[in-house]
């Protein structure tokens, strides 16, 4: 009879022993998780930080090629536009003419209001940092 509860007890240690072992392996296995869960987190914060750095010049360089564009306009608009404009219409009306009447005038203010209302639409991207 000693030598069964002596066998009862010793299984009962063993079962202790496996049961503490399970533990162990349990713990590893959400440890190595964390680890992996930690690593895709950096991952991903480092991908969205690069594609947000990246957006940013893009949209640096497109407000470039906007205010570059507008100031160019803006030239044309005092300087060419506006110098034969008025030319054209002097001419006009020296000669009796209606300005209206000039087709060519027409289609040089036709190209002038479609390119204001061009750059009237395209704005710089505002960002924030």
């Amino acid at each position: 009879m000693n030598n069964i509860l002596n066998k009862i007890a010793q299984m009962e240690r063993n079962a202790e022993e496996i049961q503490l072992a399970s533990h162990k392996v349990e713990l590893s296995i959400a440890d190595k998780a964390n680890k992996s869960l930690d690593a895709f987190r950096d991952g991903l914060f480092q991908k969205t930080s690069d594609l947000q750095d990246n957006l940013i010049i893009q949209i640096k360089d497109y407000n470039k090629k906007v205010e570059a564009a507008y100031k160019k306009f803006r030239e044309i608009e005092k300087g060419e536009y506006l110098t034969a404009y008025t030319k054209i219409t002097d001419m006009a009306k020296e000669l009796g003419v209606a300005p209206n009447q000039i087709p060519d005038l027409a289609k040089l203010e036709r190209a002038y209001n479609f390119n204001r209302t061009v750059f009237d639409r395209v704005k710089p991207i505002k960002i924030s940092q």
